[in-house]
């Protein structure tokens, strides 16, 4: 099983909403720990966008070869 698939003993991430102006903020925290795996921002005028934790460290980064601009995951069709 590849890394980011949790396997079948392990409890789901625990998902805290919350609202910054008309922006809404969807924390995903999993672990003993609870280190954020992800963030979902939802601008109240905008596309969603999605922050990942891509090597398991609880900081939200992106891929080097991208640059110093982590890289935003847009859902373009659901």
């Amino acid at each position: 099983i590849p890394d980011k698939i949790p396997g079948p003993d392990e409890e789901p991430p625990a998902v805290t909403i919350r609202r910054d102006g008309g922006t809404v903020i969807e924390e995903y925290r999993q672990g003993v720990t609870r280190t954020i795996v992800m963030v979902r921002v939802t601008p109240e005028n905008g596309i969603t966008y999605t922050y990942l934790d891509t090597d398991g460290d609880g900081r939200l980064e992106g891929d080097p070869k991208d640059g110093p601009v982590a890289p935003v995951f847009y859902t373009l069709y659901e």
